[in-house]
């Protein structure tokens, strides 16, 4: 690609009529009245002879304020500059800390820390996406924005705990709008939601289906996930005045409402019910690929302009040499 020409104070280039007005009179009016003789200090110049022999250091002087005129109009031109961009996939992990999480039917230990484990490794796994994080229960709280750090992502992973007294609860819909909420601005070419929960929607103002909606007009697929077994499990429930109560129950999952969620949003649901599961799962999920961009970016390019200061210089200092070391005037 060729440079492109520009001049960003175009109308400065109208300084530039007085230094030539000048020199068109010096040009006609060269030696005329002049009571002034010219003499050579060097026995080897000859002294200017004829009408243009005062002519010299003046024109030396307007000449080089005809080359700051350029200078200052801030003439020049601009490179362009190939350049490719690579843009990487976002996905927001939406992980549930309610206390049925702390269910022990995942071994070796429980759901959230067998979900934690495997997602560190699904973010080892994908140095191509960037991601952040949101943790729920009785409502939604962002621990990562969406990043391409995966360590930051890993030791939040890390930093999760299931919900303290008062903190309990299952807010779906409010974790999907908050992660929506959260990807709506980016330059990222997909943006989708992985959701990990194992229970029912039971707090937050605004239900999980019309989050759903919400993400589907912002193009963003919720890929769901639901944690359980179908039998019996020991969970540990939060009291008030400390440490937790420990509970034997079925938990509830709302399979059809979650596939609902998925469905809408244009993601998919699957059920696990084991840490081998979960690890498959996140195994075969594909958020998407980067993708790459190619740009044209302008740079300036200086060459012009110190061409015409390097000519304000020069016939500044010929000017300067002709008038105080070669010519010198003896008054008429």
């Amino acid at each position: 690609m060729k440079p492109i020409f520009n001049c960003s104070h175009p109308w400065l280039l109208l300084l530039g009529l007085l230094p030539l007005g000048l020199l068109l009179y010096r040009a006609v009016h060269a030696g005329k009245g002049s009571l002034s003789v010219p003499l050579s200090s060097f026995h080897w110049i000859p002294k200017p002879k004829g009408r243009y022999r005062m002519v010299t250091p003046g024109t030396l002087r307007l000449l080089a304020l005809l080359s700051l005129v350029p200078v200052v109009s801030g003439i020049g031109s601009e490179t362009p500059i190939q350049q490719t961009e690579r843009h990487a996939p976002a996905l927001m992990i939406v992980l549930d800390g309610s206390s049925s999480m702390t269910a022990e039917d995942f071994k070796p230990e429980n759901r959230l820390q067998e979900a934690k484990k495997d997602l560190k490794e699904f973010v080892s796994r994908n140095p191509d996406l960037e991601f952040g994080l949101i943790v729920f229960a009785a409502a939604a709280q962002l621990l990562v924005p969406i990043t391409p750090d995966h360590a930051a992502v890993q030791r939040a992973l890390d930093r999760v705990a299931p919900a303290a007294y008062g903190e309990d609860g299952t807010a779906i819909g409010s974790a999907i709008a908050s992660a929506a909420n959260r990807l709506r601005s980016g330059n990222w070419p997909k943006r989708s939601i992985l959701l990990i929960t194992d229970g029912v929607n039971n707090r937050g103002a605004i239900s999980p289906l019309d989050a759903a909606r919400l993400a589907k007009e912002l193009s963003m697929p919720i890929h769901a996930v639901g944690m359980g077994t179908d039998g019996l499990s020991r969970y540990f429930v939060p009291r008030a005045e400390g440490g937790t109560l420990a509970l034997q129950a079925r938990i509830e999952i709302d399979d059809d409402a979650l596939l609902s969620v998925a469905r809408e949003s244009g993601g998919a649901y699957e059920r696990v019910r084991s840490s081998q599961e979960l690890a498959q799962v996140l195994l075969r999920l594909r958020p998407g690929t980067p993708e790459t961009q190619s740009l044209v970016n302008f740079g300036p390019d200086t060459l012009w302009p110190q061409i015409f200061a390097a000519l304000v210089l020069l016939l500044l200092g010929a000017e300067f040499i002709l008038t105080h070391f070669v010519l010198s005037e003896l008054p008429g």
